[in-house]
């Protein structure tokens, strides 16, 4: 089994891309459900939503849908909060708990967060309190030894492939799997724009080509044989390229046998990360 979706689907910007023109922001999940099965919510990174709102956020997707849910901050950039985020964090995601709809949480940590004691420490915590449910993105090139992948193993971890900009200190392209699902992550290929440290919204500023696209599918395909299950997301949400790419990707695939349909595109500024 392989699903493809985007990181987010509440974006502003999307409509005259993804969205009509005049479609309300409470019906953008149920509009994105007749394209995709599957989202990351990456809204939680910056804060936790109650219960409430993901018991509505339920209610508007299919039986089968599912969802990644991405860790707040405090779990992989500010983790000396660690430990006052993790009641509230539970409580908000329990309704898609529930209603057996979590793919995975995902902890998507900084380049900065190196392999180093105090850090193998903090994702030994990780792994106790959430027993086999986080799969890690890790930015830097440093985590990719054999041993690491060992450590991930043993604390049942998931590990995201990832497509990146090609730089010295990425984490380049892989396909590997340490759990029981393989996951994939597209951020584009934004060489010039990925260390603007001015507007970081523009390094996902990528449009994919068919051909950048089509040398994943094997790739996917190996990963599907290895698990039986992969869950592919792109995160080159500006005007929707997420949304277009994603649906390429599927067709590739023989995932759909029609492309989403996109609207007619607009100029527009980047919108503002609304989800």
């Amino acid at each position: 089994m392989i699903r493809v979706g985007t990181s987010g689907f509440s974006f502003q910007d999307w409509k005259g891309y993804f969205y009509p023109p005049d479609m309300l922001p409470g019906d953008f999940l149920r509009y994105y459900c007749k394209f995709f099965d599957t989202v990351e919510i990456a809204s939680t990174f910056y804060h936790t939503p109650s219960r409430i709102i993901f018991e509505e956020m339920e209610k508007k997707t299919p039986p089968s849908f599912m969802f990644s849910v991405k860790v707040p901050r405090e779990f992989t950039h500010n983790i000396e909060a660690y430990e006052s985020k993790v009641a509230e964090f539970r409580e908000g995601i329990q309704p898609l708990f529930n209603k057996k709809k979590v793919v995975t949480l995902l902890a998507q940590f900084p380049w900065s967060f190196r392999p180093e004691e105090k850090n193998f420490e903090h994702l030994k915590k990780l792994a106790m309190d959430f027993e086999d449910t986080i799969t890690i993105e890790f930015r830097n090139k440093e985590w990719l030894k054999e041993t690491h992948f060992d450590f991930l193993k043993q604390h049942r971890f998931g590990f995201v492939n990832l497509d990146f900009p090609d730089l010295p200190t990425l984490i380049p392209r892989t396909a590997r799997v340490t759990n029981h699902l393989a996951y994939v992550r597209f951020h584009g290929r934004n060489k010039e724009q990925w260390w603007n440290k001015e507007d970081k919204l523009k390094r996902y500023d990528y449009d994919y080509s068919e051909e950048e696209l089509q040398s994943w599918v094997g790739d996917i395909r190996e990963l599907e044989k290895m698990t039986g299950m992969v869950y592919v997301y792109f995160n080159n949400f500006p005007k929707a390229h997420s949304v277009k790419n994603a649906s390429l990707l599927k067709s590739q695939l023989e995932l759909a046998k029609k492309p989403v349909p996109m609207q007619k595109e607009h100029d527009t500024k980047l919108g503002e990360f609304s989800q």
